[in-house]
């Protein structure tokens, strides 16, 4: 895979970039799933607590 112009290694810094930016996006995604996923949790367990405490009845 030559792209013209380019010499060996530059062609593997710009093939890197884009791995590491894969990486990176998967890493991300995960992140804001679990960010996601507590904040679920969080709002279940405030729902839990109004209905228990009897606020707003």
């Amino acid at each position: 895979m030559d792209l013209p112009n380019s010499s060996p290694a530059s062609t593997i810094d710009r093939l890197q970039g884009v791995l590491v930016t894969q990486y990176m996006t998967t890493l991300m995604k995960v992140f804001l799933d679990v960010v996601m996923e507590i904040l679920s949790e969080m709002a279940e367990l405030a729902k839990r607590l109004v209905s228990t405490l009897g606020i707003g009845c």
